[in-house]
């Protein structure tokens, strides 16, 4: 998960860049789509170089009653299959920046 400072932090050096609170009156503004984020992300991405990194992490929900996406996985950290919401993030880097690319819940087969 990315931060309003992280982001700023990120910003390539430039006179009157984006403000932090910027950021976040975007984000607020925004209605959340995978669409929306790629149109953001494509201008930041180069597909001649850098790297793309798919993690898949798994929120633990071990005293869930009923949530609609909690199935269960592997759990590295239990050593046993858990149940938990599976998380997809895709995040693109050259090394000096980083764009998120996708991210959310892994849909059940």
């Amino acid at each position: 998960m990315y931060s309003c400072p992280e982001a700023e932090r990120v910003q390539p050096d430039q006179e009157n860049g984006p403000a932090r609170d910027a950021i976040t009156r975007m984000l607020h503004r925004l209605i959340p789509s995978q669409e929306r984020l790629w149109s953001e992300a494509k201008k930041q991405v180069s597909f001649k170089s850098g790297y793309l990194i798919l993690d898949d992490s798994t929120q633990d929900k071990l005293y869930r009653t009923k949530i609609e996406l909690v199935t269960y996985h592997w759990s590295g950290k239990h050593k046993k299959v858990a149940p938990g919401i599976n998380l997809l993030t895709l995040l693109w880097t050259d090394g000096a920046l980083s764009s998120l690319l996708g991210h959310g819940p892994k849909q059940s087969s």
